[in-house]
């Protein structure tokens, strides 16, 4: 699909790839994941959904002796994702397959929904898949809600939505 869009993350100092992701809005010629969870995506198409699909989440392995995860890069990626599905594409929904024991940060921190019971994909060497999906029509409402809860931490409504969301959806739409 000529929308489909990768995002690379690269350590600024090192100018190595840290992090992609990849943004599949949806068309005529369907998702990704209408192989596995075609009912799924029908009922919301039905309903009136538009949909993106976030794809291909891939994190560099860390360094030996490195903590693990770039959170940072990570969320990074999903704002991203998040304002190109939401601003450029016109998207209400993001869905995404998320390994069982990445569902609970998606679910947690991101606030998607399961969309369905964990399967087997195929085209993933039958790596086992929890579709998720996150209303983006409300998503921003939710996250100052939760913000409100949480006081002094930091929080994705502070990522997604500063005084750049305007610069970067521009950025967006010109790329």
């Amino acid at each position: 699909h000529p929308q489909t869009v990768t995002y690379l993350v690269r350590d600024r100092a090192q100018k190595v790839p840290v992090a992609t992701l990849t943004v599949v809005p949806d068309s005529p010629l369907g998702l990704p994941m209408d192989r596995n969870c075609g009912p799924e995506l029908a009922a919301l198409r039905n309903s009136g959904r538009r949909l993106c699909e976030i794809a291909k989440l891939v994190q560099a392995e860390p360094e030996p002796g490195g903590c693990g995860a770039d959170i940072g890069a990570i969320l990074f990626l999903f704002r991203l994702a998040f304002l190109k599905c939401w601003k450029v594409e016109g998207a209400t929904d993001m869905i995404v397959s998320a390994v069982p024991r990445h569902a609970r940060f998606y679910q947690n921190v991101l606030l998607f929904e399961p969309l369905g019971e964990a399967r087997s994909y195929a085209s993933v060497g039958e790596t086992v898949g929890v579709p998720m999906r996150l209303d983006v029509s409300s998503a921003k409402e939710r996250y100052r809600l939760r913000e409100a809860r949480r006081p002094g931490r930091s929080s994705i409504f502070e990522l997604f939505f500063d005084d750049q969301e305007a610069e970067i959806v521009d950025w967006l739409r010109s790329e």
